[in-house]
């Protein structure tokens, strides 16, 4: 006789005790084979010289799932499947790194960055939570370089921007001096 049959002559309340026993068994099993399927991928992102190369960001290729490395340029995916994956990192500055994994990874990853000055190139912040360059924007972009807010000795950013064209800054309150600042003549707010 199978094990997980119950003989026909025990009784109804013997009947429904296994049942019950086999179900608690089921729920208290399952999430350890869960674990067992699902494991973290963890690795650090480092330079060519073993330097940790902080906050870069790492992703699975294929796959929505983007992590920051820390301060230390560790990683982690927690809840991974088992399988083959390719894992991209990249930081401000640095090429793209690449490598493939196959998860379960018994020892942490390394994904190693070369210093690319090419890479340099300004980023722009979007809604899309996606990172695109400006070359790429399907909007119009315009950039302020460093030295148009070096260039005047100031600590308030109106006054600095208020030679670069398109940008207009306008006092709203003239008793206690709260600037507005209108892109292309459209409203601040």
């Amino acid at each position: 006789m199978p094990a997980h049959t119950v003989p026909a002559t025990c009784s109804y309340l013997a009947q429904r005790t296994w049942t019950l026993v086999c179900v608690l068994a089921w729920l208290v099993a399952s999430p350890f084979a869960a674990d067992a399927q699902a494991s973290s991928l963890h690795g650090t992102v480092v330079q060519e010289d073993g330097q940790p190369v902080p906050y870069a960001s790492v992703s699975i290729s294929g796959f929505q799932r983007t992590v920051i490395a820390d301060q230390a340029g560790t990683f982690r995916f927690p809840d991974l499947d088992a399988g083959e994956y390719r894992l991209l990192a990249s930081a401000q500055g640095y090429g793209t790194g690449e490598v493939g994994v196959t998860q379960p990874v018994p020892r942490p990853v390394r994904i190693v960055l070369r210093p690319d000055p090419v890479a340099l190139e300004a980023l722009t912040v979007t809604g899309t939570m996606q990172r695109s360059s400006v070359a790429e924007s399907s909007v119009k972009v315009e950039v302020v370089p460093a030295r148009v807010l070096q260039r005047t000795a100031t600590n308030n950013l109106t006054e600095a921007i208020q030679y670069v064209n398109g940008l207009y800054t306008q006092v709203d309150c003239g008793v206690c001096y709260t600037n507005n600042i209108r892109i292309n003549g459209m409203e601040g707010p």
